[in-house]
């Protein structure tokens, strides 16, 4: 028997794990997540490789970034940049590669409509930030 690919099974247990969490809805009448009134996580970007001031980033999945799960307040601490508006950002500090991207050392494209959205919901979770 062949084995499969670790993203296969990856995905095969997330999606077991999955229905049986629609189970538990169903029969049980429980959830197994409920919605919080306050951010917990983001999902920002590492350096795939070193990158140099001037270079515009690429695309999610090429080879500049990827997404590193994080405590929100951890990752706003750190003015780590949200993965999903990178493309197109410009790099204006050297970043080594396995670094966190940061506004510090990346200017995201303010011209997308991606990044705008951000900007506002960075602002109105600016509230949060006492909270526990």
């Amino acid at each position: 028997m062949k084995a499969l690919p670790m993203e296969r099974v990856a995905s095969v247990g997330f999606a077991s794990a999955m229905a049986l969490s629609a189970v538990r809805a169903v029969i049980q009448g429980t959830a197994d997540m409920q919605p919080l009134d306050h951010p917990v996580t983001e999902c920002v970007a590492v350096a795939k490789r070193g990158l140099k001031p001037g270079e515009t980033l690429g695309k999610i999945g090429q080879v500049d970034y990827r997404g590193h799960a994080t405590i929100w307040r951890e990752a706003r601490d750190a003015k780590a940049i949200l993965i999903g508006i990178l493309e197109k950002a410009e790099v204006t500090r050297q970043i080594k590669a396995g670094q966190p991207l940061t506004y510090d050392a990346c200017t995201p494209d303010t011209s997308m409509v991606v990044t705008q959205i951000r900007q506002r919901l960075d602002q109105s979770d600016a509230r949060f930030v006492g909270v526990s």
